[in-house]
């Protein structure tokens, strides 16, 4: 796992909490949260990029043992902070809500590019603030539920490699709880 500390501008990057029902036992115990049989043995698919549920399963896991405890409250507040320029934002039920940045070639000024721009940064704080009420009151909510839970965060970049690609891209967490935000 690579931990962003600032805007990637060349290249999409996304930042998961993802809540695991108890630290997996191991690589197949993983496979069995994340997929389906049919996933588990023809992998995964984003456009022309593919990546077996063995890489997939083998990069969580070591995201896993590297953080070495769940995250705790502060953690997930601090993942807010970092990642307050999410463009997408949205749990494992659907998006939240999407921020369109606005382009200067779309207005006939630059006073009113700057209005766009301005409004849009209202906006997208607005929803990082419903998102990060939601994390915390889920993460709250879901703790208290699964004790033996664990809850990590990670960060994958379409940069990184094709498997990373997958995991930011494929919706590798469906089955699981989870909240991401996309920068692209």
């Amino acid at each position: 796992m690579k931990t962003r500390v600032g805007f990637v501008s060349n290249s999409s990057s996304s930042s998961f909490i993802i809540q695991f029902p108890r630290i997996p036992k191991d690589l197949q115990d993983l496979k069995d949260m994340l997929f389906t049989p049919f996933q588990q043995l023809k992998g995964v698919s984003v456009r022309d990029e593919h990546a077996t549920a063995n890489q997939l399963a083998e990069i969580v896991l070591k995201d896993i043992e590297d953080q070495k405890e769940t995250a705790s409250k502060e953690n997930i507040e601090e993942f807010f902070e970092i990642n307050d320029y999410g463009y997408h934002v949205g749990t494992a039920t659907g998006k939240l809500n999407y921020c369109n940045t606005p382009r200067r070639k779309n207005y006939e000024s630059d006073e009113k590019f700057h209005e766009a721009y301005d409004a849009y940064q209202i906006e997208r704080k607005e929803i990082q603030k419903r998102l990060e009420d939601v994390g915390l009151t889920k993460l709250e909510d879901w703790q208290t539920n699964h004790p033996e839970g664990f809850v990590l965060i990670a960060y994958y970049s379409d940069s990184d490699g094709t498997p990373y690609y997958v995991l930011e891209n494929g919706n590798v967490f469906r089955n699981i709880e989870h909240i991401y935000l996309e920068t692209h």
